[in-house]
């Protein structure tokens, strides 16, 4: 599952540790019952639980700090293992994930339930061994997912494939070219490769990893910003490690690019030309040289090689801007990008205190909504051009199409 943004979510909310972001799961049955697992029909390899009524809360004898949510489709899995002859000790079911088993001093009251969606991969089935107990050294201390963390910004251009049939919006992202980054810092095409069946499976791309980060920096709804998910990882010949993305749409097939991410960015590559994004890659180094102590080829990188990485996510980011970096790969830590992120952030933009400011802000010479005015287009134009958060630009919109409307009547 989407551990990482669950992690980052309560990361921020004053929890000394978590369950790594990898092992957190939803137990859907725990049968102390011999079963026959051929009985159970099989399950999709993906399940989506969109956001809805969540509650954090303290379970079982060893006090854990859960998140718990609805599913019907995760109670109708567990019924037919029930079914199947399944033993189950407690009293019916509800999904939950497990947070954290280091839950002393922790007010479950206090703790905000995560808001974005969870995405759940493929069933893992194993049979019991032993008494299991909780390992709190296992745990994540909090302060490791920053300090530990790292982000490597990689200068190439994302671009969007023609839409499929049936609407599918897709994208290719270089991830990694050795034979280009060998000048600046390097992730080596086998260490993405090695981390690629867990960032299929659990990972996710965004923007400019808000919801990595921005809980911490404040960003209200820091999982809206989570545009899709990861396909396929491919490896070429010559190096080149590419990854094939897919960009999440509303299921009723609308576009609202001034209040959904996934439509800012995927109308943004429509734009002719272009709008340049960069991608990015988080996550937690499991085998990374350090140039500086000498253990690098002569000519090779000046500071880092990642050898394997635990792959967490994928961003699309225009910021922080480095003019210095084009051309280079570049590692960072992730405490150093959050705050060069925070430092780089557009400053807010002055709102409009009068009707007249409305007015005055309705033309364009970009999107040139005010040759055909709409409420989808001036919302748009006032989110994405202006820079107005997504609600002012909703109420500006409606007063600017009423505006019309009264001058129509006035003129008739």
């Amino acid at each position: 599952m989407n551990g990482g943004e669950v992690a980052a979510h309560f990361a921020a909310q004053g929890l000394r540790s978590t369950v790594p972001p990898a092992d957190m799961h939803v137990t859907i049955v725990y049968s102390k019952q011999p079963l026959w697992w051929e009985r159970v029909p099989d399950a999709p390899d993906t399940l989506l639980v969109p956001p809805g009524v969540r509650t954090v809360e303290r379970l079982g004898p060893e006090g854990a700090i859960v998140l718990r949510f609805a599913s019907d489709a995760l109670r109708d899995r567990w019924q037919q293992y029930r079914e199947a002859g399944a033993s189950h000790d407690w009293n019916g079911f509800t999904p939950h994930v497990t947070v954290t088993y280091a839950s002393e001093g922790v007010d479950p009251s206090k703790v905000k339930p995560f808001p974005g969606a969870l995405r759940l991969g493929p069933e893992q089935r194993r049979p019991i061994e032993g008494d299991w107990k909780p390992r709190l050294d296992e745990e994540i201390p909090v302060a490791d997912l920053l300090d530990k963390a790292i982000v490597a910004r990689i200068p190439v251009l994302i671009k969007a494939r023609p839409q499929e049939t049936g609407g599918r919006r897709l994208v290719e992202v270089q991830a990694s070219n050795e034979a280009e980054d060998w000048d600046g810092d390097c992730v080596l095409q086998e260490a993405l490769v090695k981390g690629a069946a867990g960032f299929i499976a659990s990972g996710h791309l965004d923007i400019d990893h808000m919801s990595e980060f921005g809980a911490r920096m404040g960003i209200p709804d820091p999982a809206s910003y989570v545009v899709g998910r990861p396909l396929e990882v491919k490896a070429l010949s010559n190096r080149d490690t590419f990854v094939l993305g897919e960009i999440s749409k509303s299921l009723d097939g609308t576009s609202d690019p001034a209040r959904r991410q996934c439509d800012m960015f995927w109308e943004s590559l429509q734009r002719d030309p272009p709008v340049a994004w960069f991608s990015s890659i988080y996550g937690f180094p499991t085998d990374m040289v350090d140039c500086s102590a000498g253990e690098c080829p002569a000519g090779g990188p000046a500071r880092f090689i990642i050898k394997s990485i635990d792959w967490r996510s994928l961003a699309f980011t225009r910021t922080p801007k480095n003019e210095a970096l084009l051309g280079k790969a570049r590692i960072v830590t992730a405490k150093s990008f959050m705050l060069e992120l925070a430092k780089s952030l557009t400053p807010p933009v002055a709102l409009p205190n009068t009707m007249d400011d409305v007015w005055n802000a309705r033309s364009c010479p970009t999107c040139e909504v005010h040759k055909a005015p709409s409420l989808p287009g001036y919302r748009r134009h006032l989110a994405l051009c202006k820079g107005y958060p997504s609600g002012v630009a909703d109420v500006c919109a409606h007063a600017l199409m009423h505006r019309h409307a009264m001058d129509r009547a006035i003129a008739a």
